[in-house]
């Protein structure tokens, strides 16, 4: 049966989604102005000082940041929101999250759907498998990498292995990671909002279910395993 489910209301999520909302275009804004102040002084035969240079490219560098932060936050806060909750197959919305993850050329991804389905948003879905693989990416240190994500059924529930050879999260930052907007590594060192990992976090919970740590099957890396109702 497909239907719908309501998050229980919470004032905090309303509050993000207003601010991540109405705030973006601001800040969309801000992004273009140092384009604008470029090409008009390029337009008036004006050479752009190196160092006025560098300053406008951080004013887009940071305005760009921002907007990705109210995206992502808008995207946390609209987790179980309107839309059907319904079987959603597993092979579908990964294509999906690949289309939308650029993954490259050198990243192997190891993938293996043995229980096809989750009962959950499509949405939420996409945007959980998109934050798994994208994570991967983003955090890995070599030119090459393994993503492996395989789903089995487990009696009354769904797991969902999740592995990586990248660098690891030390044990005592495991519980960071799943803190809103916090970064283990530097934003000029790799860009990124700190809410990939709260949202799938958000997305586990909000379905019943529940994350647990776990060797990764890559040998080293990172590893976590998602558990679903079935």
């Amino acid at each position: 049966m497909d239907g719908q489910m309501e998050p229980k209301s919470d004032n905090f999520d309303e509050f993000i989604y207003v601010l991540s909302h109405d705030v973006r275009a601001s800040v969309r804004a801000l992004a273009e102005i140092p384009q604008w102040i470029s090409e008009d002084l390029e337009a008036e035969g004006q050479a752009i000082p190196e160092a006025v240079s560098e300053y406008l490219g951080l004013m887009k560098t940071h305005a760009r940041r921002v907007d990705q932060m109210l995206l992502d936050l808008l995207t946390y806060s609209r987790v179980g929101r309107k839309q059907d909750i319904k079987e959603v197959t597993l092979s579908e919305a990964w294509q999906k999250a690949v289309r939308l993850c650029h993954v490259p050329d050198g990243f192997e991804l190891d993938v293996a759907f043995e229980h096809e389905t989750l009962w959950m948003g499509t949405r939420d879905c996409e945007v959980m498998l998109v934050a798994l693989l994208s994570n991967a990416i983003k955090h890995h240190t070599g030119p090459n990498g393994r993503f492996a994500i395989r789903s089995v059924g487990e009696g009354v529930r769904v797991a969902l292995h999740v592995s990586d050879d990248g660098p690891g999260i030390p044990e005592n930052q495991r519980t960071r990671v799943f803190e809103v907007m916090k970064t283990l590594r530097p934003r000029d060192d790799v860009e990124g909002s700190g809410m990939g990992l709260p949202t799938v976090q958000k997305i586990v919970e909000f379905y019943g279910g529940e994350l647990a740590w776990t060797p990764p099957d890559t040998g080293h890396g990172t590893g976590f395993t998602l558990y679903f109702p079935m």
